[in-house]
């Protein structure tokens, strides 16, 4: 059924697009470090926020 993709997918916080669920990570369980970083550039992203995990790996690899 059409509806159950949408069920599949949640919003990246860092650039709003639509992802399926197993490509987020959550920033509660990223490295701290890395958390900061993001939560200091989005104060409004709340630690929960899930983010793509191949934004994240970007992120990794330049810290």
């Amino acid at each position: 059924m059409a509806g159950d993709d949408d069920q599949d997918k949640t919003t990246c916080a860092l650039c709003g697009k639509a992802m399926p669920r197993g490509d987020a990570v959550s920033l509660a369980v990223m490295r701290p470090d890395m958390t900061a970083m993001i939560l200091a550039d989005h104060p409004d992203m709340g630690p929960n926020a899930l983010i793509w995990r191949a934004i994240a790996g970007c992120i990794w690899n330049t810290s």
